[in-house]
């Protein structure tokens, strides 16, 4: 009996050792499908010369690297292809007249950012469309443009880390490395630089405004300039006053009296500037306020801090950290 036992005992190990080797060898050939799926993805890529990303809108979009016939339908986007290495082929209006771009032999393609005109764009024969995500007339040109087999991808950028990332997406489509450490990399070291210089400091209460031909309203997070001064540390008084947002109320401004008021314009500036000075500063309370009467209450210049900065982003950091702590670098 101890012999059939010991026989038994034996027979129910090898079965058992043969399971063990059959799990290890199932995950061990998963895990080499996986890797070998990746690799293989890679080397198509590689073997194409394509190049797949997500855009801001959650689409997959794989697209040949270097495209040659580029349209964009922001100034601000245009610009920073420019800066990514690329050439432009066509652009909306904005990309002249707000970014200063040189359009030499490249065709305007709408009066605006919000109107593009999809014969023109479709003239050029583009491979490569660059909408912006939070355009609602681009949402229906996309699927146009997808219908007729031009590829398209839509790009947001609100704050310094979508910056970055629509900066690789865009240099990697030029394949100019040299571009993403300049324009991007180097950017990023200097804002970082700068930020770490004000983490130990006493930050001073802010306002922000943007003053327009009819209105002027506050902003926070959900402007960059707003980002900008809570990275180097400010307490903005629209946190408190949430209703700032929707206009400017002399009586909370002056019941938070704030250290320093920042103000950018948005659209004709003289227009702007009328209405500001106007539904503001004739106010007599207004001169009172601490800020005014400091010298703190500062216009910042349009092209960095109502516009996204784009390259320019550290200094936009840097010029916002000279005036609240009194030092340059």
């Amino acid at each position: 009996m101890l012999k059939n036992l010991s026989a038994l005992i034996l027979a129910l190990c090898f079965v058992l050792s043969l399971a063990g080797c059959s799990g290890k060898e199932a995950l061990t050939e998963s895990t080499t499908q996986a890797t070998v799926a990746t690799e293989s993805t890679e080397a198509t890529e590689a073997e194409n010369n394509t190049y797949t990303f997500t855009d801001a809108h959650g689409r997959e979009i794989t697209m040949d690297r270097n495209p040659q016939k580029v349209v964009v339908l922001s100034g601000s986007f245009a610009e920073m292809w420019e800066l990514a290495g690329g050439k432009l082929s066509g652009v909306t209006a904005d990309a002249p007249e707000d970014r200063d771009l040189d359009m030499e032999g490249v065709t305007i393609v709408g009066e605006t950012t919000h109107k593009p005109n999809l014969e023109t764009i479709v003239a050029l024969e583009p491979d490569f469309v660059v909408l912006a995500a939070d355009t609602e007339q681009h949402k229906a040109l996309s699927e146009t443009l997808d219908d007729m087999g031009i590829v398209n991808a839509f790009f947001k950028v609100e704050i310094f880390d979508d910056y970055l990332n629509a900066m690789e997406i865009m240099t990697e489509l030029t394949e100019d490395e040299e571009a993403f450490v300049k324009n991007a990399s180097n950017v990023k070291e200097k804002a970082e630089e700068v930020i770490a210089m004000a983490k130990d400091k006493e930050g001073p209460t802010v306002l922000y405004m943007r003053a327009m031909t009819t209105n002027i309203k506050a902003k926070g997070d959900d402007h960059h300039t707003g980002v900008i001064l809570k990275d180097l540390g400010c307490d903005n008084i629209v946190d408190r006053y949430d209703t700032l947002l929707d206009g400017i109320s002399i009586e909370k401004v002056i019941e938070a009296d704030p250290d320093f008021i920042f103000y950018t314009t948005m659209g004709n500036d003289e227009k702007a500037l009328a209405y500001l000075r106007e539904n503001l500063e004739s106010n007599k309370a207004w001169s009172e306020l601490s800020a005014v009467k400091n010298g703190r209450y500062v216009q910042l210049p349009k092209e960095m801090f109502h516009y996204k900065p784009n390259e320019e982003w550290g200094t936009a950091y840097q010029y916002i950290y000279d005036i609240i702590y009194g030092e340059t670098k």
